[in-house]
């Protein structure tokens, strides 16, 4: 029986993927949240179904990835990151199940767009480094209303 290797190293010495490594993760990750969203659609789960869906969504965070000018990789810390900000994305606006293909492709552009926006939010929030005092005073009704 094998040892794990470490978790860096993406796949086995024979070409296998480890399934230690950070991209075994984000694969196991992309394939559950398919699962999780195909069933809470209460869509039918099959190979195909559940495989077209998480390679849509492996396809969402490399072209994320390449907005960004990131090699596009499950085994980079980008992609962890950006797939966070996905499963965000779908609570926020769920996939178009029994639309049609230019429904989807609509939604994967949509999708594309609020995860990016999701990581300009998260580079402005680490580079504001607290200059606001108050910064909820945009979320008090007047603020609000000139926002």
């Amino acid at each position: 029986m094998a040892s794990e290797q470490k978790p860096w190293e993406e796949t086995n010495e024979d070409g296998s993927l480890n399934l230690n490594s950070y991209a075994s993760t984000a694969a196991f990750g992309t394939v559950a949240l398919a699962v999780e969203t195909l069933h809470a659609a209460g869509q039918r789960m099959t190979p195909k179904t559940v495989d077209a869906f998480a390679e849509t969504l492996a396809l969402i965070i490399q072209h994320c990835q390449e907005a960004l000018d990131i090699r596009p990789s499950m085994q980079d810390g980008s992609h962890t990151r950006l797939r966070g900000a996905l499963r965000t994305s779908i609570e926020t606006m769920p996939p178009p199940f029994g639309a049609d293909v230019v429904a989807w492709g609509e939604w994967v552009t949509k999708t594309e767009k609020r995860i990016l926006s999701i990581h300009k939010a998260a580079v402005r929030l680490w580079s504001a480094g607290g200059q606001d005092s108050t910064p909820w005073a945009t979320l008090a009704v007047v603020g609000l209303a000139a926002a």
